[in-house]
């Protein structure tokens, strides 16, 4: 769900930012196989697509390089340590992120802020850190074979 706000959002942000001047034409009814690119329309909605990506790419860096040391060493921390704090970690980077990113659209702040944010992420594990630590508990509460298979499923 993360990646769709954050698109949708920096999407219209940046069309916005990019072009104030221009009335935007919807575009949803015509056929994409006649498409003029030569056009103006079809130009910014170019460079829009160039600028949101980018972004998108920071937005990624920011979370992706942190979250791959940080994933590793609670994973290998929660088996010394215990799960419940990781698992906690984790999930209170998540919910901060999306809380600050809710501010962002609401209070319409800099959209750049959505990079800290996702770091922010990164560092507590994220998601990964979910998914890694509720596996290790479902492998320590079960018994091998068909139960620990039905477990992992659900």
């Amino acid at each position: 769900m993360v990646i769709h706000t954050t698109n949708g959002y920096g999407y219209s942000t940046f069309q916005n930012r990019l072009l104030s001047n221009r009335s935007i034409k919807n575009t949803s009814e015509g056929s994409f196989c006649d498409t003029n690119t030569s056009s103006q329309a079809y130009q910014d909605e170019q460079t829009v697509q160039e600028v949101v990506s980018r972004w998108g790419v920071y937005i990624s860096l920011a979370e992706g390089l942190p979250l791959l040391f940080s994933s590793l060493l609670f994973s290998f921390l929660s088996d010394s340590m215990g799960r419940k704090p990781f698992l906690f970690l984790g999930a209170i980077g998540v919910l901060t992120r999306q809380f600050l990113m809710i501010l962002t659209m609401v209070f319409e702040w800099n959209i750049y802020l959505f990079a800290p944010f996702a770091l922010i992420d990164g560092i507590c594990g994220g998601w990964v850190i979910e998914i890694a630590i509720s596996m290790a508990i479902f492998a320590d509460i079960s018994s091998a074979g068909k139960s620990r298979y039905f477990l992992l499923a659900v």
